[in-house]
């Protein structure tokens, strides 16, 4: 509601606007508007589409489309392939440093390998001969075999997300997943007798084992791919076996799929792979045929596969329906992005670990090698979408969703005022808003540039040229055009949703992005005013192929104040009603001058309210980001440089709190939890009275005692003293230094005046001991911060520190050296901070504070790696001897030696006296006629 209370409907994407299928050339409607997930609302934009040029594939039905083994990559980049006989290793050094491939013999029940895949447990997977064998990277156990189940054909690979795969059966639709791993024998096993003291129940608790779903692909269908991602589900690419057809089938739990999800584009793609967590790409053998005659790679076809999109079609199969609901029926369309697939050898995708960046197998001189899926041109994006906050077909379901974005004013007098949106809308785009008003359902509107719409009026956001010619034509040449405004929104002191370029609250571009306004009105009848107590609202973007405009929100401002009716006096007040109102022409002079009157209406009423809303400007979450520091100012609050600006409010609210603890304890710690996002109350920072620190205080569990930079051990030597509470000490008095045992007496004796004057001397001694150690520890304080903490943050707790506490404190901050010692809740007060296992890193050996240390939590291992050169297959896999190249013994049989054939002249090539490698034998010959020199 502003200032003169009038009241405002918000509308956005999924919040009351819903997209409408449009007409496709050639094609099925599809929607053509996509989420803009950056602004703080979701907004929308036109989508991402593929070109419209013809594909031409290679495979003439699903039988067709062969499925040949995938190369394997690691992450260091070495790979290996099926050489027919074989594995080939190839390193990722070897054009730098003239590294030969290694191949490698299998068994020949090994043999033929049909898929392989690296697993995330460090395993390279093959699927040969009906069964999964097993090659260990890392030379823990020999070379394995896994039987498939019973009835199950192996024969695509793909690794799953924490170590085994998950296998494809192509000819009857099932899948099965392996987990588990063989028991390590290699390359060390340490044996145990039968009278051993400890030994495990099970040496091998988790062996490999098979899982078979019991969902499968339908009969009708050819399962060709799968692929898994570590941020979504397993998903199986199928065909159609009649007609072709791509589907993808995501796996909903353990024994069930999703009802298919129908791609556009390719019918005949074989191979399936994750370009991210919210993308999926496939790709087929074949061409694009343009107009100009020239083929073109297709490259790879990407879908948007974001997990919103993946809840919906688990909801859906979830219900029990045979299909799915009608929202989800239509293709999914393929995105513009071009990635093209330059020397690919027409294989599968390379296979990896989940997660990794996406590969193909590429041609080169040196054979084939895994090559990235890389973008290299500017997206395509459709050219026109359209949004409407009514139902599209009249089922129950569409009715339901169309009354959330149903904006109802409830008064059938209600004139519609003002339309804002926030929006950005880059040259050669534009929107073009359709309001129309009544009591009763949407009135019919036609997408299309010829579309029926009567009963809609036109508001234009961008520039007219950017709107289709034949539209252009067709709108009233007086329609009325949205106004750029400089501030973020018309809510006073209010925050824009809108983030275009780096996130920024107010894109700086003029006319382009921020906040439009324009007055709503009915562009070329009588009467402009829009009346009826239902706002309906069609919103059609308008792109030229490449950028796109977005919509963060609309509002709508429903009740019109009119200067004219308000302030005149009754001659100037309209006086055409009815049918006469809605006559097409031009303009009465009343509903002019009531128009001309509200280009000062809408400066006056943004001023009015920000005056009324100036209030705003004294509370600490409402005040702009610029006046932070000047309202911290009337508190004596100085906001330290670079706090976020949460950060900022929150210390601005709590500044009275702040100041009645100032130079506290309390005050203290309230000041760095606010400041660093509530870090003491989660226990990343622990602030510690040094007098705590006491000297004998010096068992505590899991600190290094001679550790002299742990603050809360402060370099002690080892003791043998134990604490019980506050006062209570365990231990022998003979295990302590006799300025220890000063100390101890000190602390803990109690000295009465009738003590003998011989122990004059040792009483004053001991007090002595007594004031120099509270000395030492009176009127310091530490900070221990536990977790890491940038150079920026560090600093702000550092300066914190020093203004919050008083001025006869010392204040230190230091890196707390261990995140779990036992005991120091008791000794200092402070619980103990729990976090996440670190992250295993391997052993670091050389100079600096990297170096590792022994017993700590770096680990020696071996690293999984493809390359035969640094020893990946010595413990697994028998070289395999190097091949003899065939020798060619040419014989013309017609001619003398040294004779040249004439132009007509015959003669006969024999090969025959050539000669292969022992064990193989040349079935054909192939000859090349070349020109001359």
């Amino acid at each position: 509601m502003d200032v003169n209370g009038l009241r405002s409907f918000g509308l956005s994407f999924g919040g009351g606007l819903q997209p409408w299928r449009v007409p496709v050339p050639g094609g099925e409607p599809t929607e053509a508007v996509e989420a803009a997930l950056h602004h703080r609302v979701t907004g929308a934009r036109l989508a991402s589409r593929a070109h419209s040029l013809a594909l031409v594939e290679e495979a003439a039905s699903v039988a067709d489309v062969a499925l040949q083994p995938s190369v394997a990559v690691d992450a260091f980049g070495n790979h290996v392939q099926w050489d027919g006989s074989g594995i080939t290793s190839v390193s990722h050094l070897a054009a730098r440093h003239a590294l030969a491939p290694q191949a490698f013999a299998l068994p020949a029940k090994a043999q033929p390998v049909t898929d392989m895949t690296v697993g995330d447990d460090d395993v390279l997977y093959l699927a040969a001969n009906g069964a999964l064998w097993l090659v260990d990277l890392r030379g823990r156990f020999e070379l394995t075999q896994l039987d498939a189940p019973v009835g199950f054909n192996l024969q695509r690979l793909a690794s799953a997300p924490g170590g085994g795969v998950w296998a494809l059966d192509v000819e009857q639709g099932g899948i099965a997943r392996m987990s588990g791993l063989p028991l390590a024998t290699l390359p060390v096993y340490v044996g145990r007798g039968t009278d051993a003291r400890f030994s495990a129940a099970d040496p091998n608790p988790h062996p490999p084992r098979w899982r078979v779903l019991a969902a499968r692909v339908p009969a009708s269908e050819k399962a060709v791919a799968l692929s898994t991602h570590r941020r979504g589900p397993l998903l199986v690419l199928s065909l159609g076996r009649a007609a072709g057809g791509a589907s993808v089938r995501a796996l909903l739990d353990e024994s069930r799929l999703s009802l298919p999800l129908r791609l556009a584009g390719p019918r005949f793609p074989h191979t399936l792979g994750w370009l991210d967590g919210e993308r999926i790409a496939i790709a087929t053998r074949g061409v694009l045929k343009s107009p100009e005659g020239r083929d073109r790679d297709p490259g790879v076809w990407t879908y948007a596969m974001p997990a919103t999109l993946l809840e919906r079609l688990a909801a859906a199969s979830a219900e029990g329906h045979d299909t799915l609901p009608q929202d989800l029926r239509p293709p999914l369309q393929p995105q513009g992005d071009f990635y093209p697939l330059a020397g690919w050898n027409g294989g599968a995708f390379v296979a990896g670990r989940p997660g990794e960046r996406l590969h193909y197998a590429r041609r080169g001189d040196a054979g084939v090698a895994p090559a990235r899926v890389a973008r290299v041109s500017t997206g395509a994006r459709a050219r026109y979408g359209l949004l409407v906050n009514a139902a599209q077909d009249r089922t129950p379901e569409d009715r339901a969703r169309a009354a959330l974005g149903r904006i109802d004013a409830r008064d059938p007098g209600t004139v519609w005022h003002r339309l804002y949106a926030e929006a950005a809308v880059p040259t050669g785009c534009a929107m073009l808003v359709w309001l129309a008003a009544n009591d009763a359902d949407a009135p019919d509107f036609t997408p299309g540039e010829r579309g029926r719409r009567a009963h809609w009026y036109p508001h234009l956001i961008g520039e007219r040229s950017a709107l289709p010619q034949a539209l252009q034509d067709a709108l009233p040449p007086d329609m009325p055009r949205a106004a750029w405004v400089k501030d973020a929104t018309e809510v006073p002191s209010g925050q824009s949703v809108l983030c275009c370029g780096t996130g920024g609250d107010q894109p700086a571009r003029p006319g382009q992005a921020g906040l439009f306004a324009m007055l709503i009105q009915r562009a070329g009848t009588t009467v402009r005013a829009l009346q009826g107590s239902r706002l309906w609202v069609a919103l059609e973007l308008f792109g030229d192929g490449r950028a796109t405009p977005e919509l963060a929100v609309l509002r709508a401002y429903a009740g019109r104040l009119s200067y004219r009716d308000r302030y005149l006096p009754a001659l100037y007040h309209e006086r055409v009603f009815g049918a006469d109102a809605d006559r097409a022409g031009p303009a009465t002079g009343a509903d002019f001058l009531d128009r001309f009157l509200h280009l000062f209406e809408g400066l006056f009423t943004d001023i009015e309210g920000r005056i009324a809303a100036s209030a705003l400007l004294t509370d600490a979450m409402a005040c702009p980001p610029e006046a932070l520091a000047w309202l911290a100012s009337w508190v004596g609050l100085s906001l330290e440089p670079g706090m976020s600006r949460e950060r900022a409010r929150w210390m601005l609210l709590n500044a009275p709190q702040l100041a009645r603890h100032h130079g506290t304890l309390a005050g203290l710690q309230r000041a760095l939890d606010i400041a660093t996002d509530g870090a003491v109350t989660r226990g990343r920072i622990v602030v510690v009275e040094d007098f705590r620190l006491r000297r004998t205080l010096s068992t505590i569990l899991g600190a290094q005692l001679q550790d002299a930079t742990d603050p809360l051990t402060t370099g002690l030597t080892q003791s043998g003293n134990s604490v019980v509470g506050d006062a209570l000490f365990l231990g022998d008095s003979r295990t302590l230094s006799d300025g220890e045992l000063k100390t101890f007496l000190a602390l803990f004796r109690h000295l009465t005046a009738a003590a003998p004057q011989a122990d004059a001397a040792l009483q004053a001694g001991r007090a002595a001991a007594h004031q120099a150690l509270f000395d030492d520890l009176a009127h310091r304080v530490t900070v221990l911060v536990h977790d890491t903490f940038g150079a920026d943050e560090k600093g702000m707790v550092k300066r914190l520190t020093e203004l919050a506490a008083p001025a006869h404190v010392l204040t230190r901050v230091v890196d707390a050296a261990y995140p779990l010692m036992v005991g120091v809740a008791a000794l200092v007060g402070a619980d103990t901070y729990l976090r996440a296992a670190p992250p295993q890193r391997p052993v670091r050996v050389g100079p600096g504070a990297e170096t590792s240390s022994l017993g700590g939590v770096d680990t020696l291992r071996g690293e999984a790696s493809l390359d035969a050169h640094a020893g990946a297959f010595d413990a697994v896999l028998p070289p395999q001897a190097p091949q003899q190249r065939p020798v060619a013994r040419i014989a013309v049989q017609g001619l003398s030696p040294g004779d040249t054939a004439g132009v007509a002249q015959p003669f006969q090539l024999d090969g025959s006296a050539s000669s292969a490698e022992e064990g193989r034998a040349i079935d054909s010959f192939t000859w090349t006629h070349l020109p001359p020199d």
